[in-house]
């Protein structure tokens, strides 16, 4: 058997401990670009969520303007002869206007606080992270050729 020096030994941990190293900061540098590859799937997320929105306002401005129309028609129609199809006429308008009040309640919830919009696209991000580095580490454990 080969005789070691303690000089041999020292290099050859120095070696090992250089070769962990890079291991590591290959994995942390690996999970980084996994997390923002995350962040700019969230970010346009966020972006489509914005464009989605902003749009919505705009009908629902013209929705209000076009059932206060509505209404003002309804209450000729009242004064006229028509009073049951105004009543018909007037129980659409409420179910519409309701709808219209629930669409307004989501865009104004959004509006007041876009962080709970921002939390929950992150932790999305997290989830899938966490499912990729779980994946990660299953495919370690596993045996060669398993």
């Amino acid at each position: 058997m080969a005789e070691r020096t303690v000089g041999t030994t020292a290099k050859n941990l120095l070696l090992a401990l250089i070769n962990a190293t890079l291991i590591l900061v290959i994995i942390c540098l690996w999970l980084a670009w996994k997390v923002l590859d995350a962040a700019e799937g969230v970010s346009a997320q966020l972006n489509q969520a914005t464009e989605a929105v902003l749009p919505l306002r705009e009908d629902v401005a013209a929705l209000t303007a076009e059932i206060a129309g509505a209404r003002s028609d309804l209450a000729e129609l009242r004064s006229a002869e028509g009073a049951a199809a105004a009543a018909g006429l007037a129980e659409r308008l409420d179910r519409i206007e309701a709808q219209l009040e629930a669409v307004t309640g989501t865009i104004a919830r959004v509006q007041a606080d876009p962080d709970a919009l921002i939390d929950r696209a992150m932790t999305r991000a997290f989830d899938e992270l966490r499912a990729i580095v779980a994946e990660l580490v299953g495919l370690r454990g596993r045996p060669a050729g398993g």
